[in-house]
């Protein structure tokens, strides 16, 4: 209908059934296009050896998607920090998508904002008010090098009574506990954190459509700074997340997110609700 203008189609990762049925049904597609997460490295590897000769576009990718991660007793996928999405971000643009320069003629990251699925912070790039994460740092030295002028803070090892994200941790409801993370500005930047509990959400949609996002339980914080936090685990049973955020006064941000559950001790060992429960990783 218009020879002027080349034609694609995107599919959700890829396939080799797909590829095949668009070239026998859809002969006409100019540019294969494929939204992907964790698989990236498979396109660059597989889409000649399924049939697909021509130009492709990577079309959606990022960091670990939330179906693609490792998951909490409870079932509640473990999110990247911020500096860990970066150094995803930066393998993925150089080795899955710079690196195949006959076939590959581009890219887009998702999400160029911020949205909630499956927390706030999964996908977006920026915070809610505009800040830029280490992942923009990275994409820009990519598409601009030499030209970054301020770069985000930077997190290691956080961590919520001595254990990691992804842990066993189990907390007594009104019990107070400790958090702490190795936090740092490589511009020596005066920085300021923010430490919330909040719900994990249950307004889990599928295909990206919009969520709720849930609210911080209030009084919970009892003491913060910006690398360690007092604060009471909150009164009601249930899963939560410790949410940290620290800025840097110049438009940057940094975050991370642990995972925790809230029960009483006399449950936690009596109802076998977890089968995988370890006693010594309880905190009484």
């Amino acid at each position: 209908v218009d020879p002027n203008h080349p034609t694609c189609t995107v599919t959700a990762g890829l396939d080799e059934k797909e590829v095949k049925l668009v070239k026998q049904l859809a002969p006409s597609i100019d540019v294969y296009c494929v939204n992907t997460y964790g698989d990236i490295a498979g396109v660059r590897q597989n889409i000649q050896a399924y049939g697909w000769n021509g130009p492709y576009m990577i079309t959606e990718w990022g960091p670990n998607g939330h179906w693609e991660v490792a998951k909490t007793k409870w079932n509640t996928p473990v999110e990247q920090s911020s500096c860990e999405k970066a150094s995803s971000y930066e393998e993925r643009y150089k080795n899955e998508i710079l690196a195949d320069k006959s076939h590959c003629i581009g890219s887009y990251v998702f999400l160029w904002g911020q949205k909630q699925e499956t927390t706030s912070t999964w996908y977006g790039v920026f915070s809610k008010s505009g800040l830029r994460s280490e992942a923009v740092d990275v994409l820009h030295e990519f598409w601009n090098p030499t030209t970054l002028k301020n770069r985000a803070p930077q997190i290691q090892n956080p961590t919520l009574e001595g254990l990691a994200k992804g842990d066993f941790i189990i907390l007594n409801p009104g019990n107070k506990y400790t958090a702490s993370a190795q936090v740092w500005d490589v511009d020596g930047d005066k920085l300021k954190a923010k430490w919330m509990i909040v719900p994990e959400s249950t307004d889990i949609k599928s295909g990206g459509d919009a969520e709720a996002e849930p609210v911080p339980v209030p009084r919970c914080v009892r003491k913060q700074g910006v690398e360690s936090l007092e604060f009471f685990a909150p009164d009601v049973e249930g899963a939560y997340r410790l949410f940290y955020e620290v800025t840097d006064g110049n438009k940057h941000y940094a975050y991370f997110n642990i995972p925790f559950y809230v029960m009483p001790s006399s449950n936690a060992v009596s109802d076998g609700r977890f089968v995988s429960f370890k006693k010594q990783q309880f905190n009484p």
